[in-house]
């Protein structure tokens, strides 16, 4: 072979190679970009917050025991920033021992549902000597005691059969002081009055003056958002109309679906796999944290805080929330409910609205006081079993005005055998729970 053809060979052979180099390199870039791209656009905010276990458990009620008499925040708002206060003090000589029925307490928190006494120490509140807390019993009650003696103050978890508590002590002058002259000032506090008869011991607002009524803008989040955020593959998500005619929008994969209400105000996500093998309970702790991550990773809080938790269902129902006061909805817009199957998510419940603006707000002149809710319920009612009464709470009755301003109008509610309703005071239908 004579020397230029070789050359001439040898310079075809090495432009090859540097095509198929390139190539390989356009091919691979190609591939990186367009995954980039994909794990991107799977990034999903429906433009609430993300939160911790913090953030999202209050305090149904907070009492002040003073001698004869029960008192409470008259701005409602008070109960977080109290139990937000508490979760900065510093207890020390945690210990777990067998219960005792509280005496002499004079503050009584009380939680809107039973939670696992391990949540104490994770995240909720500080100690210094660090315990490990492996028992299983819930308590739903927190006692403070002041101790006049050396300006301490006892802390109180009992378990719901009051078999068992922890008991901590908080040694903080200034705090002692703070809560000392609050019950002796009764600055900010409202007076409480005692409904007997019921499940257990209920405190009842007295006096209502200061509710207030309140009209607020909404917003509303898109379907298509959570479509993005619960389905594997959204490109092979099939759209169609339902033959129900109570449904809306109705998506699904194949497996998983999505049902969205007409008015586009309710979303009902399922995934029929995870049910299929049966519920096994994750527990209280597992099932509280995996709702938190599930809700944070599209930013899905919009003002819910923790309702109920059940851990042998593996649901969890959260509540929104305003100014304070639980809102209520005979369409259950306020609601958000998850179920789980180990890290699986079976279903996803919410309404679908976000409150903005406050437009304007009235007080309410019309809200029975607590002395006469309790004398209707004992006397003027017929079809309730006063033992079966649970919990009395003042709280928003939330109804459209129009698709995109809502009213919240004060209501009286009670919880009977774990279900909230609405006090009637009137045995006429009640036009914003007639709303479609």
């Amino acid at each position: 072979m004579k020397l230029e053809t070789f050359k001439s060979f040898l310079l075809v052979v090495l432009i090859g190679l540097s095509l198929l180099l390139t190539f390989g390199i356009w091919n691979y870039k190609t591939e990186y970009e367009q995954y980039d791209q994909q794990q991107l656009s799977r990034e999903v905010d429906v433009g609430g917050s993300e939160v911790t276990k913090n953030q999202i458990i209050e305090p149904k009620s907070i009492i002040f025991h003073a001698g004869e008499q029960h008192l409470g925040y008259e701005n409602p708002r008070e109960n977080a920033n109290f139990f937000q206060e508490m979760q900065s003090w510093t207890f020390t000589d945690l210990t777990l021992t067998d219960g005792e029925s509280p005496e002499g307490y004079d503050v009584e928190l009380t939680l809107p549902d039973a939670l696992p006494i391990r949540i104490i120490n994770d995240p909720l509140f500080s100690f210094t000597n660090q315990v490990e807390i492996t028992d299983n019993w819930s308590f739903d009650k927190i006692y403070l005691t002041l101790n006049p003696d050396n300006s301490t103050i006892t802390i109180q978890f009992l378990s719901v059969d009051e078999r068992n508590q922890a008991t901590a002590q908080l040694t903080n002058s200034i705090v002692y002081d703070q809560i000392t002259e609050l019950l002796a000032s009764r600055q900010g506090l409202t007076e409480y009055v005692e409904f007997e008869g019921g499940a257990q011991p209920i405190y009842v607002r007295s006096n209502t003056d200061n509710v207030t009524r309140r009209t607020i803008a909404v917003s509303h989040i898109s379907p298509d958002e959570f479509v993005r955020e619960l389905f594997p593959d959204e490109q092979v998500v099939n759209p169609q109309n339902t033959p129900n005619l109570n449904l809306g929008k109705y998506y699904n994969d194949g497996t998983r679906e999505i049902s969205i209400s007409p008015n586009e105000r309710l979303m009902n996500f399922y995934n029929p796999n995870a049910s299929d093998i049966g519920i096994t309970s994750i527990g209280a702790l597992t099932l509280l944290q995996n709702s938190i991550d599930e809700v944070n990773s599209h930013k899905g809080w919009t003002g819910q805080l923790l309702s109920e938790i059940n851990s042998a269902s593996n649901e969890i129902t959260f509540r929104l929330h305003y100014a304070g006061l639980p809102v209520y909805s005979p369409n259950d817009y306020s609601i958000m409910k998850l179920q789980f199957q180990g890290q699986d998510l079976i279903r996803y419940n919410r309404g679908l609205l976000r409150l903005d603006n406050e437009i304007q707000n009235d007080k309410s002149t019309s809200l029975p006081s607590g002395e006469e809710v309790i004398y209707h319920l004992k006397n003027e009612t017929n079809d309730i079993n006063i033992e079966n009464v649970e919990d009395i709470q003042l709280g928003y009755d939330l109804y459209y005005q129009d698709d995109r301003t809502v009213i919240l109008e004060p209501e009286w509610f009670m919880e009977i055998n774990g279900a909230w309703q609405q006090i009637q005071f009137e045995d006429v239908p009640n036009a914003q729970q007639e709303e479609a």
